[in-house]
Formats: C-alpha cells, sequence, structure tokens
C-alpha cells in the first residue's frame, strides 16, 4: 500500500509538469492515453522503496522553491550556476552526490525535464585521508616516488 501511494503521488507530479516535460509532455489534459500513462507508469515506479520516492519528490519540491526564487532563470548558463549550487550546496558529507542521484531517478523515471546534464556527477564522500573514492583513477602524491601515481579506487 505504501509504495502504491508513493507511486500514485510521484505519477501525479510528473502530470501536473504536463506539457511541458513529465510523463505526458506534449499531450492535452484531455488526451485519451493519459490513463494508460498513468497505470503504466504507476506499475512501474511502485516497484521503488516508498522511502525512496518520497525522498526523490521531496529533493523535486526543494529544487522547484530554489529554481522559483531566482527569477533570471532562461539561460543555459543561469540554470547551470542554479542547478549546481543547489547540489554542490548540500551540507552533509555525501549530500551533493545523494541530491544528484535523487534528481536523475526524477529525470530518469518521472521524465520530468532537471539540467543534471550541466555539472558533473558528484564524487563519493572524500576519506579521511582526502583522497574521493569514487571508482575513477585518482592521483596521489608518493614520497617515496617522488612523483603522481594512479590509484584505482
Amino acid at each position: 500500500m505504501r509504495r502504491a501511494e508513493a507511486a500514485g503521488e510521484a505519477v501525479r507530479r510528473s502530470l501536473s509538469w504536463r506539457p511541458q516535460t513529465g510523463i505526458a509532455k506534449g499531450l492535452s489534459a484531455t488526451d485519451p492515453l493519459i490513463p494508460e500513462l498513468r497505470s503504466i507508469y504507476e506499475r512501474r515506479i511502485a516497484k521503488f522503496e516508498a522511502r525512496g520516492v518520497w525522498a526523490a519528490l521531496k529533493v523535486l519540491d526543494a529544487w522547484v522553491k530554489c529554481r522559483s526564487e531566482h527569477r533570471a532563470v532562461g539561460t543555459e548558463q543561469a540554470e547551470e550556476v542554479i542547478i549546481t549550487r543547489f547540489v554542490e550546496d548540500q551540507e552533509a558529507a555525501t549530500g551533493p552526490l545523494s541530491t544528484w542521484q535523487k534528481l536523475d531517478w526524477v529525470r530518469k523515471h518521472l521524465k520530468i525535464e532537471v539540467p543534471l546534464h550541466l555539472l558533473p556527477k558528484p564524487a563519493k564522500q572524500a576519506g579521511a585521508d582526502g583522497v574521493i573514492m569514487s571508482g575513477t583513477t585518482v592521483a596521489i602524491y608518493s614520497t617515496r616516488c617522488r612523483g603522481l601515481l594512479p590509484l584505482v579506487g
């Protein structure tokens, strides 16, 4: 029941973005495809944990509020500044990555256009040694070899 409730709310929100974006992008309010789309997407989204869906919707709400506070939106550069500040200014150690992932989930599963293409996916939290372990190659300084060595994380 909790998953169905979360899925229903997520689909309702996606449909509310119609006709600009969302699962019903380009469709009118009376389009006969909308009930079918609602059913398909509610089934799909109900497969996710309710807590995760609600968390993604909470981040979406915060993003919408942040965007509405910055009326200069309209150029790609303005969008880049706003989305970058929104994601990177999260205070928790893994906040930027978590925020990016939730907005990416919204983009993929609710089809709501979020300009994540304007900023790279944040790295995972830095360890106590300052090395960021994100599954990519990281260069570290070695006093023994006096040079840069690749470290695969």
